[in-house]
């Protein structure tokens, strides 16, 4: 018996998940481009706790796998729910995954195999890891992350900047898109000039920069000025457990709406 189908036995959840809208900022209204899908453990010794922060501490734990398999599965299912029951368009979620799944082909073989049996569209999915964790992988590691990406899905590098601010990722690794704090920059001088080599060097390689932390429309309009084309935070989207047709900036779907759709699916 694997976790999942435990956790559903015993009608105890692993993990639950916190959602939040990332706005393309590049036209003249926000348009949620993707979401971010959170992922909070449940544990009856630990408490409560961002999964990513679990990779720190038991990084040499398999249960870190566990929990990303746990999180692959219950994102299928929830958004088929909130699909048929809220009638919410085809959404790309953005999920952190360990880089524990790239040190060896055993582990490799149980992410990809996960991704590819769950059914996830190559277009609904962003696997995102730690930039400070792919620059720990060997050459070994780094051939498999290479295989993953030739599999179709949009990779993203994230937490560039105060923890890891080294230039090597960008020759040592290819993605789709690079996460960035927004507290990181700030107002000092250089670190604009930072900002500012980023947001070109990405615009030149196609690669879609994310500002996360931007919590005032003030600050919103100041990274928007300087070309940065993805923004998430407080200022963007509010934190929730539902990925709703509000949150996409989707019209909302009336009653009349839904009962046709019940309606239809019966019938079916």
């Amino acid at each position: 018996m694997n976790s999942t189908t435990y956790a559903k036995r015993t009608l105890y959840k692993p993990i639950d998940f916190f959602f939040r809208g990332v706005a393309d900022a590049s036209g003249k209204t926000k348009k949620i481009a993707f979401v971010d899908a959170f992922q909070v453990l449940n544990d009856r010794y630990l408490g409560r706790m961002s999964v990513c922060n679990y990779f720190y501490i038991a990084e040499g734990s398999v249960r870190i796998n566990e929990l990303n398999i746990i999180a692959l599965e219950e994102l299928v299912n929830y958004d088929l729910v909130m699909k048929e029951n809220f009638l919410i368009p085809d959404v790309t979620y953005n999920l952190p995954i360990s880089t524990r799944f790239l040190e060896n082909d055993k582990d490799f073989d149980v992410l990809t195999s996960a991704i590819k049996d769950l059914g996830y569209k190559k277009s609904g999915l962003i696997i995102s890891f730690f930039v400070s964790s792919l620059t720990k992988l060997d050459a070994d590691g780094r051939a498999r992350y290479n295989r993953l990406r030739k599999l179709g899905y949009k990779i993203c590098a994230t937490a560039f900047g105060e923890d890891y601010n080294s230039l090597d990722v960008f020759s040592d690794f290819t993605f789709d898109y690079l996460r960035c704090e927004a507290q990181y920059f700030g107002t000092d001088k250089n670190k604009k000039k930072v900002l500012a080599m980023l947001v070109s060097f990405c615009k030149a390689n196609k690669i879609g920069f994310v500002m996360e932390g931007v919590d005032t429309p003030s600050q919103y309009s100041r990274y928007k000025r300087e070309g940065v084309k993805y923004m998430t935070g407080r200022g963007v989207s509010k934190l929730s457990r539902w990925v709703t047709n509000e949150m996409l900036g989707q019209k909302a779907v009336s009653y009349t709406h839904l009962r046709a759709h019940e309606t239809k699916a019966n019938l079916v």
